[in-house]
């Protein structure tokens, strides 16, 4: 990633803020003037077929955000899967959804906002124009990313900078708008927000929801902030039922190392061995001594890990669906609250929120959110 140094609290810095929250990977070439913006941001959108986005954008910072910039100033595609002409396709309906979604409104993240309409829309767009290039028959179960995303439930932990319910300056009610993102959008969230310097957030529910809400509070909610505090760093993810499956896959491939090493020399055996005894160990406390056959240790090794899009049967639990009392039962809250203290000081927050979660046994999220704090 090139070095930021936001010199200005113009719209085009602002939003290549939230960007860097977001994507901070995935930047490049940042090249920052005193007229213009220009960036380039990466995008995998397709992981079966390897499709690469490329977004080259150049921003007039005096005209955008005082005036109703048109996307195709602020822009451009390329994909080497696609054709020219899909291409342009693509890049034109992108433009015009955007226009439309903020017509007239000069203090829009145009890009940000171009860029969810691209994630939403490629893989619908895309599957016809890609497969005359790759000459690779269909996949019977296209549709596995949605489906499974609406089927499983997740559990995200993140930390802000800072966490306060107002600012120096005015400005909304931060802990308003957090509580109507999670609230009033048709989200089902649960969850908490810390106050205070750090700040966290862990949010649950199905993992679409979560994703949606995740992004909420990286556009709207991050325009209520100071621009040079503008960070929500994801800490950890969990889900159900993916990490179970993960969980078994690397116990038998524990197991299946293990057997190998038998051919080992005697000395070498207890460096080799020692993690994926651990590893079983562990595997069998956390799932009641749940042992493995040999015969599901080969399947689960000829199958390979999981994957959001896995469909081999040994992995069936992908498949189910989970009905709103099973994803209910795997919530640790009932809705979705702000941890302050009674003082409305902010500095008992984090130690308020550290005994909370750890009489709830959610002690590694909170060491997640904030172990960056001592390193």
């Amino acid at each position: 990633m090139s070095a930021f140094d936001n010199d200005g609290d113009d719209h085009a810095a602002m939003e290549l803020m939230v960007l860097l929250s977001m994507y901070e990977e995935e930047l490049t070439e940042i090249v920052s003037t005193q007229s213009t913006l220009s960036y380039k941001l990466s995008l995998t959108l397709d992981d079966e077929n390897e499709t690469t986005l490329l977004l080259s954008c150049t921003i007039d910072r005096a005209k955008y955000g005082s005036s109703d910039v048109p996307t195709m100033q602020l822009f451009s595609l390329q994909c080497s899967k696609l054709h020219s002409h899909s291409l342009a396709s693509l890049l034109s309906k992108v433009r015009a959804f955007t226009d439309e979604e903020h017509t007239g409104d000069m203090f829009a993240m145009k890009i940000v906002t171009a860029i969810t309409i691209l994630k939403e829309s490629f893989v619908d767009f895309a599957s016809a124009q890609i497969e005359p290039i790759n000459a690779s028959p269909p996949k019977k179960d296209d549709i596995s990313k949605t489906r499974k995303k609406k089927n499983s439930f997740c559990r995200e932990w993140c930390s802000f900078v800072a966490l306060y319910k107002e600012s120096y300056i005015s400005g909304p009610n931060r802990f308003e708008v957090i509580l109507t993102l999670a609230n009033e959008r048709g989200l089902a969230i649960t969850g908490i927000a810390i106050a205070g310097k750090p700040g966290g957030l862990v949010a649950e529910g199905r993992e679409g929801d979560v994703e949606q809400f995740m992004h909420l509070m990286r556009t709207e909610f991050m325009e209520t902030l100071n621009p040079r505090g503008r960070k929500l760093t994801t800490r950890l993810v969990t889900k159900f039922p993916f990490d179970e499956e993960l969980d078994r896959y690397e116990a038998a491939e524990a197991a299946h190392n293990l057997k190998k090493y038998q051919l080992c020399e005697k000395k070498r055996l207890a460096v080799f061995t020692t993690k994926d005894e651990t590893t079983i160990k562990n595997f069998n406390t956390k799932y009641n001594n749940k042992k493995q056959t040999d015969e599901e240790i080969q399947t689960l090794i000829s199958a390979g890990p999981p994957t959001s899009t896995s469909n081999d049967e040994c992995y069936n639990l992908l498949d189910v669906a989970l009905n709103d009392e099973t994803i209910s039962s795997l919530r640790s809250w009932s809705d979705f609250k702000i941890i302050t203290n009674t003082k409305n000081d902010y500095e008992g927050c984090y130690q308020e929120a550290g005994r909370l979660l750890n009489s709830m046994g959610l002690s590694e999220g909170f060491d997640a959110m904030f172990s960056f704090r001592f390193s």
